[in-house]
């Protein structure tokens, strides 16, 4: 599955083929590659090396004209032949024979390349204007081509554009051919072509051809089926695409509210977690101490049975003896009080950090971190709990004495 980054890479480079498709001249540069890729090639050595020719040197023809009234457009490139669509144009001698010698020699490339020392003003139509719209036109093919002067001299030196009268719809045919104007014309979507025999009654005979169906490279547009057909399927990938990425953010939005519960749960158990070493450490202050206070009771039962011992060999009433004995038996009961809050506190400090442990267990969502922390805490969890009942027999232990001390005493 393509990440995030390549989907949006599709699609800008998508986005870029389709401006490109919208620039007339880089569809026409596109469309002309199609058609001779040899042609591009040399156009774009031409870009980059134009300060070797003395002149501007023209792009191909194709690149450089367009016909505005796209009603008209096929009928002008029917009329215009291919190769000169193809041409590049020079203005001077110098700079025609630079370009062959460097693309046709030494790039061998196969292209065309003209230069045609007319002017533009020397090309006359066999009639005027308003006499061709007499007999039906719309006028001469020259008319409906927008181009340099220096292109459109090429093209009337090479197609004879400026003798070709066009019209859309139909025309006088019989008339035109009477009048022996025209050697070629377009009319109603026909090409006509009229030769005459050099001696003799000169008779006209026409030859008609359909015109061409769809201007390729010259409709103002450069808007031919492949394009159009172009453009639909980038424009239904750019969807796709947007389509995948708004599925994917979804999904990353998902994701994130599930992230977001897990780090909340990851500081929950965090908390929960610190709340537990303290008690831990808490639990672990009340051990000493009850240790200390178990090494303590140990020192006065000593005491205690030393007292008695002592007391048997002096004799009943005693009475430094039995001060001592008493101060002793408060002492150990004082202790005995002590001890037993002390076990009891241990108790419900070892329960409540077992019910921590357990609710950690529940949570379940540390990672093998926290996994090694619940099992440290129940192994000390366990430990207090040996120790606690440790404590319980001590301290039967230590009332035992205390009471075996008591019966010695009333001996």
């Amino acid at each position: 599955m393509r990440s995030n980054r390549q989907l949006n890479a599709d699609m800008a480079s998508n986005e870029r083929q389709l401006r490109d498709l919208d620039n007339v001249a880089m569809r026409r540069r596109e469309t002309l590659r199609r058609f001779n890729e040899d042609t591009v090639r040399a156009l774009e050595w031409l870009e980059q090396n134009r300060s070797m020719f003395s002149q501007h040197v023209f792009a191909p023809v194709c690149l450089e004209a367009s016909v505005s009234n796209a009603r008209m457009a096929n009928l002008v490139e029917t009329i215009v032949s291919a190769g000169s669509l193809k041409m590049f144009v020079t203005q001077c001698d110098k700079d025609y024979h630079t370009f062959t010698r460097e693309v046709n020699d030494k790039l061998r490339l196969r292209v065309d390349v003209v230069h045609y020392p007319r002017p533009l003003d020397s090309f006359r139509p066999p009639v005027s204007r308003d006499e061709a719209k007499k007999l039906g036109f719309d006028g001469y093919a020259l008319d409906f081509i927008d181009a340099p002067a220096p292109v459109l001299a090429a093209l009337c030196t090479r197609d004879s554009i400026h003798e070709v009268p066009i019209a859309a719809g139909s025309v006088d045919n019989e008339r035109i051919e009477a009048g022996a104007h025209f050697k070629e014309y377009i009319a109603d979507g026909t090409r006509f072509a009229v030769s005459r025999g050099r001696y003799g009654s000169r008779s006209a005979t026409v030859t008609t051809s359909r015109v061409r169906a769809d201007a390729r490279l010259l409709s103002a547009g450069g808007e031919t089926d492949e394009v159009r057909a172009t453009r639909d399927r980038l424009r239904q990938e750019i969807d796709a695409i947007r389509g995948r990425l708004d599925e994917s953010e979804n999904k990353m939005k998902k994701l994130g509210k599930r992230e977001e519960k897990v780090r909340d749960s990851h500081r929950s158990l965090e908390m929960r977690e610190d709340e537990l070493r303290q008690e831990r450490q808490r639990i672990s202050r009340e051990l000493a101490s009850w240790e200390r206070q178990k090494v303590h009771i140990d020192t006065r039962r000593a005491q205690l049975k030393s007292a008695v011992a002592e007391e048997r060999r002096d004799g009943e009433g005693g009475s430094r003896a039995q001060a001592e004995r008493r101060r002793i038996e408060q002492q150990l009961r004082e202790n005995a009080r002590e001890r037993a809050a002390a076990v009891n506190e241990l108790a419900s400090s070892v329960e409540d950090m077992a019910a921590l442990v357990h609710e950690l267990a529940k949570a379940g969502l540390a990672g093998q971190h926290d996994a090694q922390q619940l099992n440290q805490l129940r192994s000390d969890a366990e430990r207090h709990r040996e120790a606690i009942e440790d404590a319980k027999q001590a301290f039967e232990q230590a009332a035992e004495a205390f009471n075996e001390a008591k019966q010695l005493a009333k001996q």
